[in-house]
């Protein structure tokens, strides 16, 4: 019978954990819709890239109106 060392044990450990998160980030990029009005464009329009970048979401935008009665 063939045992295992506790140092190759703990590599193959890690290896395994660190493959299982990677799919899991991967998976788990979601698409978020915002609704937003156009005086907010364009720092919103700024800081799209750098969230999508950071959280590997993506945003789905739509504007609206700022005021008065909603569709």
């Amino acid at each position: 019978m063939k045992t295992i060392c506790p140092a190759n044990f703990v590599r193959i450990a890690v290896a395994v954990l660190a493959c299982g998160l990677l799919v899991v980030s991967a998976v788990r990029a979601d698409e978020i819709k915002v609704v937003t009005s156009a005086t907010f464009k364009p720092a919103y329009l700024e800081l799209v890239p750098e969230y999508e970048r950071a959280t590997h979401d993506v945003l789905v935008t739509e504007y609206g109106p700022s005021m008065g009665r909603y569709a």
